[in-house]
């Protein structure tokens, strides 16, 4: 089987490894009043007082009687409790958040009020680099061979006559600030393949490689790998399946490029 390298979303070390498979606030207060409720009931509107630091106090004034109302309410002496049950409270105003950022922010289709801008799909980031783009794959037989000019990837799964690619994408373009939603690293499958269905995992390096010196068991012609066939972190960030149909195969690695975004895990 041969693949293609022709677009991934964004950056880092990438290493892919292939083994066989067959097949506004609701509040919850008592409040005390000189009163008994013997049958009926008894409520009350409470003040509501705007303050300077945009904050609110909700007042209830039971000294004054026309701050609530009674109904078949007889009054003694002692104490009642008067359960609060539900309130609604909303003081927004678009000027609230003129000091803030109003990206994906609609203030204009309904005045006074700040709606999520859903047309805004946010920001799709494409790597495409074509011939430029680093990348290789490295032989198990052939330990001291390099192939960056070849110009197809392969994959194998065979013990002893393992194949393995290894991929670095830039990132240095990406908006910095960015939040990684989704994250798909596609190859074309071309014909060639054995035939029977193999799993292949994707991988982190977890040291980086020269594309022009890079071999089974070289990372740069001064340097060999720790491991020979490549240095990389034992958590697969995708795995997915190919047959011997021919066509883009789309690998799902947003955690992956998540971390190289972050700077969590070196590119």
């Amino acid at each position: 089987m041969s693949s293609h390298n022709e677009t991934a979303d964004l950056s880092g070390d990438l290493f892919i490894l292939a083994r066989a498979v067959t097949a506004c606030s609701v509040c919850a207060v008592m409040l005390l009043s000189s009163l008994v409720m013997t049958s009926g009931g008894a409520s009350s509107d409470p003040v509501v007082i705007d303050n300077a630091d945009d904050t609110n106090s909700v007042v209830w004034d039971f000294d004054d009687a026309d701050s609530y109302d009674l109904t078949d309410v007889e009054l003694s002496s002692g104490d009642a409790l008067l359960q609060h049950l539900n309130q609604s409270d909303g003081d927004h105003e678009a000027s609230d958040y003129s000091a803030g950022t109003t990206d994906n922010v609609d203030l204009a289709t309904v005045p006074g009020s700040v709606m999520v801008d859903v047309e805004n799909p946010g920001l799709a980031f494409e790597s495409q680099p074509g011939p430029e783009g680093v990348d290789s794959y490295i032989s198990e037989t052939k330990v001291n061979d390099n192939y960056d000019g070849a110009d197809s990837l392969f994959l194998d799964s065979e013990t002893s006559k393992r194949l393995h690619i290894v991929m670095w994408f830039d990132l240095s373009s990406m908006p910095t600030d960015a939040v990684v939603a989704d994250a798909t690293l596609w190859l074309y499958q071309i014909p060639g393949s054995k035939g029977s269905e193999v799993t292949f995992d994707a991988y982190s390096l977890s040291s980086p490689f020269v594309e022009s010196e890079v071999t089974w068991a070289r990372n740069s012609s001064s340097t060999t790998w720790v491991s020979p066939g490549g240095d990389y972190d034992w958590y697969s960030y995708g795995t997915f399946a190919v047959t011997s149909d021919v066509g883009w195969l789309g690998i799902d690695i947003p955690k992956l490029v998540e971390l190289w975004a972050t700077e969590t895990i070196d590119n």
